[in-house]
């Protein structure tokens, strides 16, 4: 039996960061400050013993092993609604200005889909 992808699949662009990279190095924009917010890559390690801790924790509710719906736990934005204020002093509601992702790529591509139109220049 043979595999045979679906056609679709032929009009798949390239990984949206792997993209950006090739166009900043081949075009004139290299040539400006650029502010790259693309990969990014952790630069400091956690400590064991929290991952561990926290590991405990979240395993005693069952709940903690699905998958998250749409923003995520009001209970989360709630936490990080108040870690922004007592660390950076920003009030943000909970409920319409803090959504949970699964990483920053997906947040960064999604805000360009939103802010920006085709033929918009970055």
């Amino acid at each position: 039996m043979s595999f045979k992808a679906a056609q679709r699949v032929g009009s798949l662009g390239a990984y949206l960061f792997e993209a950006a990279r090739k166009k900043i190095r081949s075009s004139s924009a290299a040539r400006l400050p650029l502010i790259d917010l693309s990969v990014g890559d952790p630069d400091a390690g956690v400590s064991a013993g929290l991952l561990k801790d926290a590991f405990a924790h979240a395993a005693k509710d069952p709940a903690n092993t699905l998958y998250p719906h749409g923003r995520g736990k009001p209970a989360l934005r709630e936490a990080i609604a108040a870690w922004m204020r007592h660390r950076h002093g920003v009030s943000l509601d909970p409920a319409s200005e803090i959504g949970v992702l699964m990483g920053s790529k997906e947040g960064l591509a999604h805000c360009a889909l939103a802010t920006l139109d085709p033929g918009d220049r970055v």
